[in-house]
């Protein structure tokens, strides 16, 4: 069992001990989220190889389930983790999924599920659009209602990721996933002046 702090506040601090979950409770609940995911985007149009990374973070994690070992120790990789990581994020992004398909939605959630589960340092763009996505299913979460660009950007500018109405203002959201600490900053610049 392990200590989480529930407050830190001068006056008062709580604890609550969490019993470990088995593994393959963990990995059962993961395989749900897979095969709810595959579902819902395949009904919402969205194009799913029989390899794609979810495909991939299936066999992970049903290997999970029977074997109780998320990272074999003859594999010796995070590829149980990054199965983890995507099966809680597609399956928040299937269950935001506007009542409308939005086009250019579609074509990102297809582009995002290609290639390995974890891309080469390459080739990180699945990730940026899995992120992307990500980013609009906390927003649908918290009550917000984000748009989606449906429009080509003018030319030598780019459209942001999503879009934010309130009131008679709308404000443009970029998602970043930098790879290394340094380029945090260069990245925020460069989203903030798109």
């Amino acid at each position: 069992m392990t200590d989480f702090s529930l407050s830190e506040s001068r006056e008062s601090t709580s604890y609550v001990k969490v019993p470990a979950r088995p593994i393959e409770v963990i990995a059962a609940e993961a395989l749900a989220d897979v095969d709810y995911s595959i579902q819902r985007l395949t009904d919402w149009g969205v194009v799913i190889t029989p390899r794609s990374r979810l495909h991939q973070a299936r066999e992970i994690l049903e290997h999970a389930v029977t074997t109780r070992e998320l990272v074999p120790i003859h594999r010796g990789d995070d590829l149980g983790l990054r199965a983890l990581e995507l099966a809680f994020d597609y399956g928040a992004i299937a269950e935001t999924l506007p009542d409308s398909v939005i086009a250019s939605m579609r074509r990102e959630l297809r582009d995002s599920l290609l290639g390995p589960l974890n891309p080469p340092d390459h080739d990180r763009g699945p990730l940026q659009l899995q992120s992307q996505a990500v980013m609009r299913a906390a927003f649908v979460r918290a009550g917000e209602m984000p748009r989606h660009p449906t429009h080509s950007p003018k030319k030598g500018k780019s459209s942001p990721d999503l879009i934010l109405d309130r009131g008679t203002a709308s404000y443009a959201i970029e998602t970043k996933r930098p790879q290394l600490r340094k380029n945090i900053i260069s990245q925020f610049e460069g989203a903030r002046t798109k």
